[in-house]
């Protein structure tokens, strides 16, 4: 009886193995497959590059994407076209790592600190190390920058300004309701990229 039991969980363990080995042959043709995909689309129109690399994501997280983006020198259009540029990690010592679009620091009022750890994907993503209790309005400022990103309209710098300008003013509306000097403070640092030619009614 002994024996049998043996010889059975030698062949689960057999079938496990094959399994394993299974799925990573299948995760290495699939990375292969990505990676060919991209010299493909590379020169493609950008609402193209999205399209095509939002595929993916059903096989590769976003987070994996993004590092394989870093780790094989992906061209800037692409990895502005990734799906997501918005990765958080809370830790328990009250600080928290953010991995962004450069681009975000900028719209970043002077009342919140943060500290640049490293910079990804030729200095386009940024990891900063905030306060847990800035967390929650850098995500929010990020999601601003993330959506007009992903859905511009126009493959245009202009149109995406454009786009950031009015989703973070909505953001400053919202956040006044419950914080009027931080609603102001990103206001201010909203007004000094933008300007007058693209200030929105706050009233």
């Amino acid at each position: 009886m002994t024996n049998i039991l043996s010889i059975l969980v030698l062949f689960c363990l057999i079938g496990l193995l094959v399994l394993f080995l299974k799925k990573l042959r299948n995760q290495k043709s699939e990375k292969l497959n990505l990676f060919k995909d991209v010299e493909k689309i590379k020169k493609e129109p950008h609402k193209i590059i999205k399209l095509k690399l939002s595929r993916w994501t059903s096989k590769f997280s976003d987070w994996t994407l993004l590092n394989y983006a870093h780790q094989y020198s992906w061209p800037k259009n692409i990895v502005l076209s990734l799906p997501c540029l918005v990765f958080c990690f809370k830790s328990v010592s009250g600080k928290t790592r953010i991995y962004i679009w450069n681009e975000v620091l900028n719209y970043l009022p002077p009342s919140i600190s943060y500290k640049i750890l490293n910079n990804y994907c030729g200095e386009i993503i940024v990891e900063i190390v905030v306060e847990n209790t800035s967390t929650s309005i850098i995500i929010d400022i990020a999601n601003c920058l993330e959506n007009a990103r992903l859905n511009n309209p126009y493959n245009s710098y202009h149109s995406l300004l454009g786009v950031i300008n009015q989703n973070l003013n909505e953001l400053e509306f919202e956040i006044k309701q419950s914080d009027n000097e931080l609603g102001n403070d990103i206001s201010k640092q909203r007004m000094k990229i933008f300007g007058k030619e693209f200030q929105l009614c706050n009233n």
